[in-house]
This record gives structure tokens, sequence and C-alpha cells, in this order.
């Protein structure tokens, strides 16, 4: 395959398909297919590449060769390769992506070069589990984690730490850095017991090592864990242990982030205005970085404690910043998370259609990778939702939330930055 513009054209016309014509099967706008062809859309949401894929017929195959290319470019393979051409192949791109990752809070720059290079990437984790060379597969999808992570691809990131992970034996701090990755995935998808056991193996480790990175991992995960039971005390004593780790470790960005998520904690306890100094510590920090996707989560965040304060003028603002900034960066996570807290706005406001619709498109795009929503945010978003249920009709509310699943992703984000 070569660029995305011109394998979708070729495509579309083996297919005796119009650009209007594929656009009223995949459910896009014509304007969006356009875009694609000539080039000025690079890369695609899954769940766009998804309805292109079963809009032109592609399945098998066909199907995940799309499906890589929409996330990059395709790389054109030798098909009889020596030994010595795979390793220098892996190495290469293990250098690539490793300085990349070093760029950290600079999100923009290194996940646009993963973009350009994801196939090929993917064939170098390829080689490398089929070489048995279990450090290159764990540092290869340590580089890439949380690039995954942002594109919604939490299966993919999963089950190449898995394979990692169950291959030779890698180097101890590896492995360690590949558990912390695997936790996080897992409990991004709602797999708490498997991120859990992931905290637990990090803290048997870090006891003999004295690795205060992984302490503070560890106790992160069991904190967002926590969370998620519906545990307040558990996860603020959690962390603000992990708060502490990272300032011993004197680390900017897992310090910034430690405040993040200890902002998180405080407003499960009750406690929002202290909750709303932490989310500001964060965004000073995320701002020195200079790091966008975490400043656009920060906002995000902020408009929740601003929610849970009832300040429904300031959660509205908060959360329009945080999903143009998602949008911007197209990361489908904090997009939904923009919508799910307008929506909830909305609901607030009394106003049930407007939430339904968009509660219902944040669930929709949730589903398109396989994610669920941060569980105190899902809590105090469908609090206001079912509050606001019972103000209009059993039939209104269904017909609200069957319009907001079949809206085009910028259709809902349309309707949700308007008026």
């Amino acid at each position: 395959m070569g660029s995305l513009g011109r394998t979708l054209r070729t495509l579309r016309e083996d297919a005796h398909l119009t650009q209007e014509e594929l656009a009223e099967r995949s459910g896009l706008s014509a304007r969006t297919i356009s875009d694609i062809e000539r080039g000025l859309r690079r890369r695609l949401y899954p769940d766009t590449a998804g309805r292109l894929a079963g809009a032109l017929g592609l399945a098998g195959s066909a199907s995940d060769e799309f499906s890589v290319l929409a996330r990059g470019q395709a790389v054109e393979a030798p098909g009889e390769l020596d030994l010595g051409y795979r390793h220098r192949f892996v190495t290469v791109h293990l250098e690539r992506v490793e300085q990349v990752g070093r760029e950290l809070g600079r999100e923009d720059h290194w996940y646009a070069a993963l973009d350009a290079d994801a196939a090929n990437v993917e064939v170098a984790l390829r080689w490398a589990h089929e070489d048995s060379d279990a450090e290159s597969v764990l540092r290869l999808s340590l580089g890439l984690w949380q690039y995954w992570q942002a594109r919604g691809e939490l299966a993919r990131g999963r089950a190449w730490l898995e394979r990692g992970l169950a291959g030779a034996v890698a180097l101890p701090s590896t492995r360690l850095k590949a558990l912390w990755a695997l936790a996080w995935l897992a409990f991004e998808q709602g797999d708490d017991a498997y991120a859990r056991e992931c905290a637990r193996l990090l803290s048997e480790a870090a006891a003999g090592t004295g690795d205060d990175t992984a302490r503070r991992n560890a106790a992160t995960v069991r904190g967002m864990v926590s969370l998620a039971g519906a545990d307040a005390s558990g996860a603020l004593r959690e962390l603000t242990e992990a708060l502490s780790y990272a300032e011993r470790l004197d680390q900017p960005w897992l310090v910034a982030t430690s405040h993040l998520n200890l902002g998180l904690a405080l407003v499960a306890s009750n406690d929002p205005s202290t909750a709303r100094a932490s989310f500001n510590e964060a965004l000073r920090r995320y701002e020195e970085l200079g790091d966008e996707r975490f400043r656009a989560r920060c906002l995000g965040y902020l408009g929740l404690s601003a929610l849970a304060e009832d300040q429904h003028g300031r959660a509205q603002s908060l959360y329009s910043q945080s999903l143009a900034a998602f949008v911007s960066l197209a990361e489908p996570k904090g997009t939904a998370e923009g919508l799910a807290g307008l929506a909830a706005v909305a609901a607030t406001n009394g106003d049930p259609v407007r939430a339904a619709t968009l509660g219902a498109a944040a669930e929709r795009l949730r589903e398109s990778y396989s994610g669920r929503a941060l569980p105190l945010d899902a809590r105090l978003v469908e609090a206001r939702l079912e509050g606001v249920r019972s103000q209009t009709t059993v039939e209104a509310w269904a017909s609200a939330w069957t319009r907001g699943r079949a809206l085009r992703l910028e259709e809902a984000v349309t309707l949700a930055l308007g008026e």
C-alpha cells in the first residue's frame, strides 16, 4: 500500500463508488473523504478507519492493512530477509522510538513522528517477537504505550506488552516499566483485577531493588483501582503516597501527573476546592513542560471539580477548552471525556435532549476503542444524566440517545462546542 489518500481513492474506485456514495455508506461527510484523498488528513481515528473499511467491504488482512495505514505510512518489506537485516531494522526503530520517547511533554511532536512511522514500528515489533527478543519487544512497547493509549489502541498495546513479558527473560528494569504500562492499559480497559495484580508484582520487585519509581507507579495503580471501586479514602492514601515518591525522585512530569491523580481522589473525597488547587498545580507544571495533551486533561478535570462544586458556567468553559484541545490532538479518550462532561453540564442546565445526545456520542466513541470512562467521571456524569432524564418523556430520551450514537464525530463535536 502507498499513502493513505492514494490507497483510499484506489479502493473507492475499485468499488465503483463516488466520494458521495462512500460518504453515505460510511456515515462520514463527503468533505472528510475528499480531505483524506487529497492528503489533508494523514491519520484517522480508529472508528473512522473502521467505518471506511466496512463501507469498502474490506475484511481480514485487507481490513487490518488499511487500519495500519490509517495510523501512519505503510512499509514495503522485502520478502526474504537475513537475520542481520532484521536485527538492524529492529535496532534502528528501537532507537527512533526511544529518542522520541525521551521528549515526554512534547506529545504533539513525537506522536506525529510515530504516526508517520507506525507501520514500520509494527514490523519491528513482529520481527523482534519472531526472533524471541523479549527485551526489544518490551523496549519498543514502552516507547509506544502512551502513544497507543492516546490513539485509543489499548488492546494492541496490551497485547504487545503481554507478549514481551511472556517471552524470554528481559532486564529487570525493563520488566518493571512494562508492568507499569500494562497495568495502566488494563485499567483503561476496565480490567481492575489485572491492574491490581500488576501493581502487586511492581511492589514486590521494587522491595528488592529499592526502585522508588516502581513504588510510585504501584501506589498510583492501587489508588486508581481504589477510585474505580469508590474507595475514596483508600485512593487518597495511595495517591498521596505516590506523590511523595514522585517528589523524592524530582522528576517534573511524574510530579505533575501525581498532582493530577491526587486531585481526582480529592474530588471523590468531597473536597473539590483542594482538588482544584491540586489540578492547578499540575496544570502549571504541564505548561512549564509544554505538554499540551496533559494540559488538556487538567482542563477537563478542573471542569470535573467545577461540576462537583455546581459551578456550571465554569465547568462548561473548562470542558469546552479541553474538548477542543483533544480534538486537535486526535485523542479519542480525551474527546469522549469532553463530550461526556458537556453532557453533564447540559443536564445541570435542564436540557435533557442535549444531555442525552452528547452522552450517547461519548458512549459510542468509547466503544470504538474499547475503553471505559474514568469511573469517578462516569459516576458524576451519570448521576446528572439520571437526574435530568425524568424531565422528558421516555420516547424523547430514547430518540435523543439514538441520534447521539448515530452522529459522526465531527457533528458531535460541533454540537458540543456550539451554543
